[in-house]
């Protein structure tokens, strides 16, 4: 439970990273 929490964590947290270089990329 603990392990796949972080990794989910860690996922959502590389996920809004691309979000911020995509969008940023686009303005």
């Amino acid at each position: 439970m603990m392990l796949g929490l972080q990794m989910s964590g860690e996922l959502s947290a590389c996920l809004v990273m691309l979000r911020h270089k995509l969008g940023s990329s686009v303005d």
